[in-house]
């Protein structure tokens, strides 16, 4: 028992000793040969217990100087710095723009023109989650778990939920043809977009007097 605990001991030390070696080795290296830009981001640690902007500063100043468009679009970098921020929270977290929040109000507010099916990304593709009654959707016969594969002809391979929404809804009175799957099976379906009213809950008393709330 003596002998495997030292074993155990002398194993530990090893690869604690090796770790230490290689990330002293690499730190030497990156010190020795990168610009000091990059030194400034590698060997930056954030304080704990508060946020701070210095390494979105720094990262900034490098793109300014070192990026091959010398003009980057500091709004898309803002935004995309706060997204990556509140997505760091937990998957239920997202950040808006100004046209993501007027969707969603449009949508709080019960009303937008669309086809009436609510969608989900898994496993890389979109599919359908949901058809809301009396609307196009499901005058089409779609049903959840159907795959869009294209939207107007246009393949939704790397599309967000968020993107799909924004290609599927349009003007009241337009068309979309949307390229589907059920079952390993192809097939297209032409909807007409109309304006969709979201219900908040749906109701309905079965015959032993038992009321079911559904909540959309």
């Amino acid at each position: 028992m003596r002998m495997l605990r030292a074993r155990n001991v002398a194993t530990l030390l090893l690869v604690a000793v090796g770790a230490f070696y290689l990330g002293g080795l690499a730190e030497f290296q990156w010190g020795a040969f990168a610009p000091s830009w990059v030194q400034t981001l590698l060997l930056y640690r954030p304080p704990q217990g508060h946020l701070d902007t210095n390494l979105l500063n720094e990262e900034f100043r490098a793109i300014q100087q070192h990026y091959v468009n010398p003009s980057p679009d500091a709004l898309k970098l803002s935004q995309g710095a706060a997204s990556g921020m509140v997505a760091a929270l937990d998957r239920f977290s997202r950040f808006e723009t100004s046209q993501d929040y007027a969707q969603s109000q449009s949508f709080l507010q019960g009303s937008f023109a669309g086809v009436g099916a609510s969608v989900l990304q898994k496993d890389d593709q979109i599919q359908i989650a949901g058809v809301l009654p009396r609307t196009p959707a499901e005058r089409a016969g779609l049903k959840a778990g159907d795959l869009i594969l294209t939207v107007d002809g246009q393949s939704t391979k790397g599309w967000t939920e968020d993107q799909t929404v924004q290609r599927v809804r349009g003007k009241a009175g337009t068309h979309v043809v949307l390229g589907l799957e059920r079952d390993s099976k192809p097939f297209q379906v032409n909807l007409v977009r109309e304006v969709i009213q979201v219900p908040s809950v749906g109701t309905h008393v079965f015959a032993n007097r038992i009321l079911y709330v559904h909540v959309f």
